[in-house]
């Protein structure tokens, strides 16, 4: 929540973007492990946002684009495509899992961690 806060605060959309890819990595990383970190939170963000196939085949793809251009950013390069629109579709992302968690929370007590949306995916409750 406090990352997805404060990508508020930015106005450059790089800055904006750094943050919001973060709060994806605190909601569907694992504590730890950022072994294939950028398969996870594609493959958990997208299984977490969508029911279908096809939506989730897209938002996979995308996420995966977001954490490329995020590493691009923190590694000193500014990609030509992380404009405030393209940002703005992250920021949705975001907002939509943040509100997901919201409610799976009120309902089950506790938000899932990364392995606990594994188990979700492979048992297709999600």
């Amino acid at each position: 929540m406090a990352r997805f806060s404060s990508s508020y605060e930015k106005r450059d959309p790089a800055d904006r973007l750094v943050d919001l890819v973060i709060a994806l990595e605190a909601l569907f990383g694992d504590s730890g492990d950022s072994s294939n970190l950028r398969y996870k939170l594609a493959m958990r963000g997208a299984s977490w946002l969508h029911a279908t196939e096809c939506k989730r085949r897209v938002a996979f793809g995308t996420i995966k684009k977001f954490y490329d251009d995020r590493s691009s950013v923190v590694h000193g390069n500014l990609p030509r495509n992380v404009t405030g629109k393209r940002v703005q579709k992250l920021e949705c992302m975001v907002r939509s899992s943040l509100r997901k968690f919201l409610v799976w929370q009120v309902q089950h007590g506790k938000p899932p961690c990364g392995r606990d949306i594994d188990d979700l995916i492979m048992a297709r409750k999600i």
